[in-house]
């Protein structure tokens, strides 16, 4: 089923980086879309530095649990906290089930959204492509690495109200090759 889904996305990423070869033209002026030019919307930079804060505390996060993946699991044993923090170490826990590469694949496709945003704002529609790839497969991770783990529903939701929002701005992107 995992397989499936893997070659599923990896059949769809292929798919959309496909490059047409002609140059766009604009139609009133007759002049190359390439040679106009193009700015990001506000909103565009806004969606970016969000993704750029969230997405750089999640390489943080993930590249901390992978450089100290055994000390943190020890730490987390031993450590004492009040009653109303239990639930906060239990899930710790449970996202520690999915070991070291757990959090480097998360690290990883954290860079991916993080190098998207870089392009949207560069006006490259590539971008958006990088970004919603990596956060549908950041989205299944938990999903693939942790047996028994559950589908976030407040996840899917913000992952799929980010990545509609740039599909809004993508009209403004430039198609450069």
């Amino acid at each position: 089923m995992i397989i499936k889904i893997i070659k599923r996305l990896f059949c769809t990423f292929v798919f959309l980086f496909k490059i047409d070869m002609e140059e766009p033209i604009d139609k009133f002026s007759g002049e190359s879309i390439n040679e106009l030019p193009q700015k990001p919307t506000q909103i565009l930079k806004f969606l970016c530095i969000l993704t750029f804060i969230w997405s750089g505390l999640g390489i943080f996060q993930n590249l901390t649990y992978t450089l100290f993946f055994e000390e943190i699991k020890e730490l987390i044993k031993i450590t004492k906290l009040p009653a109303d923090y239990e639930a906060v170490k239990q899930g710790v826990e449970e996202l520690l089930r999915g070991g070291r590469w757990f959090f480097f694949s998360g690290m990883i496709l954290n860079i991916s959204s993080v190098y998207g945003a870089i392009l949207m704002l560069k006006m490259k529609k590539q971008g958006f492509h990088f970004y919603a790839i990596a956060q549908i497969i950041m989205l299944m991770l938990p999903m693939i690495y942790i047996k028994g783990m559950s589908f976030s529903g407040f996840n899917f939701f913000i992952t799929s109200s980010f990545i509609a929002m740039y599909a809004i701005q993508i009209k403004a992107f430039e198609i450069k090759k």
